[in-house]
């Protein structure tokens, strides 16, 4: 294989691809950002083009922006609509490895803004992330399935967490919520006492269908400190 040939390998053609991430501080300072192609409503939603260093148009509604980068607040009167956003990349083509590669692409992308969470005074309400999933982890030779709900309290219920019938009832605490994935993690109110209040980790529910779960209980110099991955999907 030739030097040129060599150089190029890591290289594409200019490329207007680019992430959409909802974005969550339900409780500072843990922003989280989730890659989505469905946001919660009242939510900032990031856009970042991967290119570097070139010349960006986005189109957003009636809006033009030049940056690499940008968010938007989507509130109630957003709620149930499909969001289009299109990028404009122009740049100078390395045409020596894409002799074909003109500088320019243009994607465009729709994401859905859901009419939820729906907050019931008792509870919240929001189907993407509530319910039962089906996961198989690599320390239980059978699938087992996880349950969890929502507490407006902050607090969320999540049975079978370990696959073999423990459960967290109005315990553990979420710190931050997206459409397609919830974090906990310990803080000073819920770093102590039970396995449950002691509960760290997220549910993920992927694009592709996937669920990921991720757990620690306790912390790592505790000695009854345990990790708890799993993949599946939700039923």
């Amino acid at each position: 294989m030739n030097t040129v040939q060599n150089a190029c390998d890591c290289l594409n053609e200019v490329s207007a691809e680019f992430t959409i991430e909802e974005v969550t501080s339900y409780s500072q300072p843990w922003e989280k950002r989730t890659e989505t192609d469905t946001t919660f409503m009242k939510t900032n939603v990031a856009f970042t083009a991967k290119e570097k260093d070139a010349e960006y148009t986005w189109c957003i509604g009636s809006e033009i922006i030049t940056d690499k980068t940008f968010a938007r607040y989507f509130g109630y009167t957003s709620a149930g609509q499909n969001i289009k956003v299109t990028l404009v990349v122009k740049k100078k083509a390395n045409t020596a490895c894409f002799p074909n590669d003109d500088g320019s692409d243009s994607i465009t992308k729709v994401f859905h803004v859901a009419p939820f969470i729906l907050d019931t005074g008792i509870d919240y309400v929001f189907p993407p992330l509530e319910g039962t999933y089906r996961m198989k982890s690599n320390y239980l030779t059978d699938s087992f399935d996880i349950s969890k709900n929502f507490q407006a309290t902050a607090m969320f219920n999540i049975q079978n967490y370990d696959g073999e019938g423990s459960n967290c009832i109005n315990t553990a605490q979420f710190t931050a919520l997206n459409y397609r994935q919830v974090f906990s993690e310990l803080s000073e109110g819920n770093g102590s006492g039970s396995a449950c209040k002691q509960l760290s980790g997220y549910i993920h529910n992927q694009m592709n269908g996937k669920t990921v779960m991720h757990f620690t209980l306790y912390t790592p110099n505790n000695p009854y400190y345990q990790v708890l991955d799993y993949e599946g999907r939700k039923l």
